[in-house]
């Protein structure tokens, strides 16, 4: 708490003058802040403080990378039993009789980090959820947003909204969480200074032109395209500039921290495959499972081998898989409790069913796990 600025200050004195408000009110906060700001600083803060006091705290992450970084942290759909496909009418997949709301039920402060990249169905199933758990007697139902539990939801508008296949503006913004039936009653917690990026401040403030928008356009450009600085833009090779010539075993943490985007899964592939031969080591390749289960042969023929090999859905890794140990992988879909979707593995040895892999990042960081 020592090390907080006046902005973070603010926001955890208020947060917690909530948490021990006994009072069933409102108390809900939206912390606004770009990359840097300090909000996951803030989180851990606030989760010590809240089990210091021997209540419990529930975080929680639209992303499995983003739950990693906050200890106990699961994604929402985990966490609240939020269903695949949201719409209006959605309700949690929790039963009221099951330790899980129990719980809900016992937890003081709750969290959402990268609530922006979340639907607005999401926060009112959420909502529709922990009132019923709150009722006490079916006669009288909660009507308080979220039972009067105390909710911290975190995120930049700046950054990404959520995702509508083959949405137009003005669906992708009516999705969001601004439109959610409970945000009139968020109090808006700004934290404004980037305390991560202080050694490059020019290219903090130009980031922050970015997402707020009031970069200069220029008349041959267009309102939708801006000019990147030169000194932002890569002169030769992309791969080679950003993770070197050749990358060994010793490295791999070090460059665990580097990263390419790209807006489709094509060029997601093309640039693993050129990092992945910088990796000093041999291939093991592994193959997907490529037949149609069905007992119809008509069906089954309608599916060649050949077009289930070129098939890659979103989500879902390729039909070959090139591994090589030092590798960085994964976990897309957990499919037994234990760890969060988005936990990254360091590869360690490759078999021909089992990949024994390291975690790279969460609370659990360290664990050797074996993959089948």
């Amino acid at each position: 708490m020592e090390s907080f600025n006046a902005e973070q200050t603010a926001a955890y004195d208020q947060i917690m003058a909530a948490v021990k408000d006994v009072t069933m009110r409102p108390k809900y906060f939206f912390i606004d802040g770009p990359r840097g700001s300090g909000k996951t600083y803030l989180y851990t803060t606030l989760m010590h403080s809240v089990r210091g006091m021997k209540q419990v705290i529930l975080p929680a992450a639209t992303t499995g990378i983003a739950a990693n970084l906050l200890q106990g942290g699961k994604t929402m759909p985990s966490l609240y039993g939020l269903p695949i496909l949201l719409n209006e009418t959605s309700v949690s997949n929790i039963k009221i009789t099951t330790m899980a709301t129990g719980t809900l039920r016992k937890a003081k402060l709750f969290i959402i980090d990268e609530c922006t990249m979340a639907s607005n169905h999401a926060l009112n199933t959420i909502d529709r959820l922990i009132r019923e758990v709150m009722t006490e007697d079916k006669k009288y139902p909660n009507q308080i947003p979220f039972g009067g539990k105390v909710l911290i939801v975190g995120g930049d508008f700046r950054q990404c909204l959520p995702v509508i296949p083959h949405g137009m503006r003005a669906q992708i913004v009516q999705s969001c969480l601004k439109y959610s039936q409970t945000w009139s009653h968020f109090e808006h917690l700004p934290l404004v200074r980037n305390v991560r990026a202080k050694s490059d401040p020019e290219y903090t403030e130009w980031l922050l032109k970015l997402g707020n928008g009031s970069l200069p356009t220029f008349d041959d450009l267009g309102a939708d395209l801006i000019e990147i600085p030169q000194e932002l833009i890569y002169k030769h090779d992309r791969v080679r500039e950003i993770f070197g010539d050749t990358i060994t075993p010793e490295l791999v943490e070090t460059m665990s921290q580097r990263a390419i985007l790209c807006p489709k899964n094509d060029d997601v592939h093309k640039i693993n495959d050129q990092v992945m031969d910088l990796i000093v080591g041999d291939y093991h390749t592994y193959l997907s499972d490529d037949s149609v289960v069905s007992d119809s042969d008509e069906e089954r023929n309608n599916f060649p081998v050949e077009f289930l090999n070129s098939v890659t859905p979103s989500g879902m890794p390729p039909h070959r898989l090139r591994l090589k140990v030092g590798c960085i992988i994964q976990l897309l879909r957990n499919l037994k409790k234990g760890l969060c979707n988005g936990t990254r593995f360091t590869v360690k040895s490759l078999k021909s069913n089992v990949i024994e892999a390291e975690v790279l990042t969460g609370s659990n960081k360290g664990d050797i796990v074996l993959i089948p």
